[in-house]
């Protein structure tokens, strides 16, 4: 039985997506949005267990040193080298690959709008102490001009 893990699009640590497969069949879909290195490993680390290899099994048989297996697989290496963490995978016959990358326009699109929910939350949140709060339709617009300043704007404050 192989295992292989689908991971869509990685960003800043964060995976949209993974979804397991044993015998090309899907049997888990794991994560959301929030999914995070250490879930990655921490799922690697499980199928370690459910193989009964040891750490130092699947050092050898990775050709990655000891320390460095523990560290990921503890989640205590999310730095880890992308070839160390294939290794490591491919020693448990475990896939890794990245199945979608979005169009960066729409990458910098979902940046705008997530910038722009935490701009004007904190400006509602403000506006609320002082007793001037926002209603619902002035936020929205306040969001949609934001999104366009941000987009129209240079990058460097997008991603700041």
């Amino acid at each position: 039985m192989s295992c292989f893990l689908l991971i869509c699009y990685h960003l800043r640590q964060k995976i949209l997506d993974i979804l397991i497969f044993y015998d090309n069949n899907i049997v888990d879909e794991v994560g959301g949005i929030d999914m995070d290195l250490h879930e990655l490993f921490a799922h690697l680390n499980e199928r370690r267990k459910k193989l009964g290899m040891t750490f130092e099994s699947l050092a050898d048989r990775a050709g990655v040193s000891l320390p460095t297996v523990v560290r990921i697989l503890s989640g205590k290496h999310l730095s880890a080298g992308i070839d160390n963490v294939f290794a490591i995978s491919r020693a448990m016959d475990v896939s890794l690959g990245i199945v979608r990358q979005p169009e960066p326009r729409t990458v910098r699109k979902k940046q705008a709008k997530r910038k722009a929910d935490y701009l004007v939350g904190m400006l509602q949140g403000t506006s609320g102490l002082e007793g001037q709060g926002l209603d619902e339709q002035t936020m929205k617009e306040m969001k949609e001009q934001t999104v366009n300043d941000l987009l129209a704007g240079p990058r460097r404050r997008l991603w700041s």
